[in-house]
């Protein structure tokens, strides 16, 4: 529970990042929803992956948002825009692997960027499951297994592993253990979806390593959150140095990798 206290922390206190996208998330979906279905968006945030979805997907007859984060939440209450779409959206404090909801409740189920964080992606797939009426839908993007391979990832985790034991190393590196494609795949397949397609994506570029140096340690406060001062310090003393060293005084290399699946719940 502790876990993902020290998670939900940390995105309230990004909760003013978020929001702002207007790009389609899933523009490999080939339909439109009706505008009688109920849609859920699993981690839902600040409200912008919900919003992109009735954008570019339309809109539902009833529209649910989920996030562990109370921060989120309340950013994405503020979105007029969304206030005034499916005669409003209900915002609900819940977990992933625990949906609040009785099974067969929802036409579609959306989740953009929020399951990385899970102890376990095949618990929160059958909810999923569980919360989809027969013949739904279900959309969902994350960041992948191969993101553990950014250089800026690597910097930090190499100067946590200097500072800290093992054992006191180890939650902490747990705390964010996305999934393979082929993990996503299982996991879905077990739960019992059909029609599962699972598709990739990659985007390379070079960032100032200066400014990964100052924002960086802001996504990953939910690592640093369980340190003292010292240790902190400490940590970000070698992140800074480990950064500034893989990018050889220039820019740094930089990788996003998405894994996105879509499903059916047979009917």
């Amino acid at each position: 529970m502790e876990t993902r206290n020290r998670i939900a922390r940390n995105y309230d206190r990004r909760a003013q990042d978020f929001g702002g996208r207007s790009d389609d998330d899933f523009p490999q979906l080939g339909w439109i929803m009706n505008a009688r279905e109920t849609l859920l968006d699993v981690g839902c945030g600040a409200g912008g992956s919900l919003r992109r979805f009735m954008q570019h997907h339309g809109s539902a007859s009833r529209a649910v948002g989920l996030d562990i984060s109370p921060g989120m939440l309340r950013r994405a209450a503020e979105d007029t825009d969304l206030a005034l779409n499916a005669g409003g959206v209900r915002w609900i404090l819940g977990d992933a692997e625990s949906l609040p909801f009785t099974s067969e409740s929802f036409d579609v189920v959306i989740s953009v960027n929020s399951l990385s964080h899970l102890s376990s992606l095949d618990r929160a797939m059958r909810n999923q499951h569980r919360v989809l009426r027969r013949g739904g839908r279900l959309a969902m993007k994350f960041r992948g297994d191969l993101t553990l391979e950014r250089p800026v990832e690597r910097a930090m985790r190499d100067a946590l592993a200097q500072e800290l034991s093992a054992d006191r190393l180890r939650p902490i590196l747990d705390m964010y253990r996305p999934s393979s494609a082929e993990g996503a795949r299982q996991s879905t397949v077990a739960a019992g979806f059909g029609d599962v397609e699972i598709l990739t994506s990659r985007r390379d570029w070079v960032s100032d390593p200066q400014e990964l140096i100052q924002r960086f340690p802001e996504i990953a406060g939910y690592m640093l959150e369980p340190l003292t001062h010292g240790e902190r310090e400490r940590v970000l003393g070698q992140f800074r140095r480990n950064v500034l060293e893989a990018s050889g005084g220039d820019g740094l290399p930089e990788f996003g990798y998405s894994v996105t699946v879509l499903a059916t719940k047979p009917s």
